[in-house]
């Protein structure tokens, strides 16, 4: 974290404050820093470790406050106006937050932290402002491993997948080994379709991080949708055994003992399944899919409210790229001239179940009454049911490449 800033005057409590601070003992280091503000309230030396102490036991709001009288007695400090934009953030004012991020990266522009949390900030509400700050901040800080993996995680949530990944490589470059890099270039192959890349990378991640739940969780789910499932409970059950386990690790885990049959471990998991179910009816995030709600033993009215839960969280997702696009839903009228367009979006225009399926209905539409397109944003394997697919439409069109908007613009050109 970011140095506090000095005092000339230090009371006789603050130094073993400080000590027990640095060795984790919060706890002890709030009484002492208590002690050490009531004996010199304009102390900003204390003011920032013992606002930043409340921070890290969760008392935010009277971290808050602390770090809000540091700036207000030293308006220039970076590492108190930054401190204070954390917190703001944390208590849900990311107006205010942001305003004293900003303030912080222009004070010290090299100061990485500002930059970070500023990204970090944007990226769910306006990911092209969390793109521009930290494109910023690696113009002062150009070999900062974490500001290149956190702009390939911006440009991978907004589909620009070659950047994103030209960013993960920088970052791994300037710093071997880091497991988000690793992890998110990962998740980038297997979503290319190259499944063994992804188990390659995973792999040997986990073995260097086994107390990482995340790692375990993705390699176990990429074994699943290669359908090695016993390889895939296994890493689903170290992902729930880590220091830190994972909700939905549990979920995974039951997809895959339900793939398996194993319907003693599926018997076993099914409290955690019945709590997911409830929070979605409570108006909660759900971590069990619309899809798999249909095999398990559940309500009409427990599906509707899982559904809904996906609904909202995918709403969440697209907001700023509907609102960048600008599009509006067009519908074609009664005396629209010509046939009606209709475009098929599909990740699995390939060999897979759904185009074993479906290869040959494309063909079957009456070309007098309609266009066909398909679009694809999945991976290209050059299959017989691909090559089936492309000869069935009069479109063919790869966008798996683009972002969301740039799909969403092809789209609408097309007249669809």
């Amino acid at each position: 974290s970011a140095s506090p800033p000095r005092s000339d005057r230090l009371c006789l409590s603050l130094p073993e404050a400080l000590k027990l601070h640095q060795a984790g003992r919060r706890r002890e280091a709030l009484l002492l820093y208590a002690e050490a503000l009531s004996r010199d309230p304009k102390d900003p030396q204390v003011l920032y470790a013992y606002g930043l102490c409340l921070l890290e036991t969760g008392a935010l709001a009277e971290g808050a406050g602390l770090m809000a009288a540091l700036v207000a007695l030293r308006p220039n400090d970076a590492a108190g106006r930054y401190a204070l934009g954390k917190a703001l953030a944390m208590t849900g004012d990311p107006n205010a937050a942001e305003a004293e991020l900003r303030q912080a990266a222009s004070l010290t522009p090299g100061m990485a932290e500002a930059w970070l949390e500023l990204g970090a900030l944007l990226a769910p509400r306006r990911p092209e402002a969390a793109e521009a700050a930290l494109r910023e901040g690696l113009k002062h800080r150009p070999r900062e491993a974490t500001l290149w993996c956190n702009l390939g995680n911006v440009l991978g949530e907004r589909g620009r997948r070659r950047e994103a990944e030209a960013a993960w490589n920088r970052a791994l470059e300037l710093s071997p080994g880091m497991v988000e890099a690793e992890l998110a270039l990962a998740l980038a192959r297997r979503a290319a379709g190259d499944a063994a890349g992804a188990v390659a990378m995973l792999e040997a991640a986990s073995r260097r991080r086994p107390d990482l739940a995340e790692l375990h969780y993705n390699l176990g789910v990429t074994y699943f949708h290669a359908r090695q499932l016993d390889l895939a409970i296994a890493a689903l059950e170290q992902a729930m055994n880590c220091p830190r386990p994972l909700g939905k690790a549990a979920v995974r885990l039951a997809q895959a003992a339900q793939a398996a049959c194993d319907w003693e471990l599926l018997e076993r998991l099914w409290p955690k399944l019945r709590a997911e179910a409830d929070a979605a009816v409570a108006g909660r995030p759900c971590e069990i899919s619309p899809f798999f709600s249909l095999s398990l033993p559940l309500s009409e009215a427990e599906r509707a409210a899982i559904a809904r839960a996906k609904a909202r969280q995918v709403e969440a997702r697209v907001a700023a790229d509907r609102a960048a696009a600008g599009l509006e839903r067009r519908r074609p009228g009664a005396d629209a001239a010509g046939p009606l367009r209709v475009g098929y979006l599909c990740s699995d225009f390939r060999d897979h179940p759904t185009s074993h399926l479906m290869a040959g209905m494309f063909a079957l539409h009456d070309r007098e009454r309609f266009y066909v397109a398909a679009y694809s944003h999945g991976p290209d394997d050059a299959s017989a049911y691909r090559r089936r697919v492309q000869r069935g439409v009069d479109a063919f069109v790869d966008i798996a490449y683009m972002n969301h908007v740039e799909a969403a613009e092809r789209i609408a050109a097309d007249g669809i």
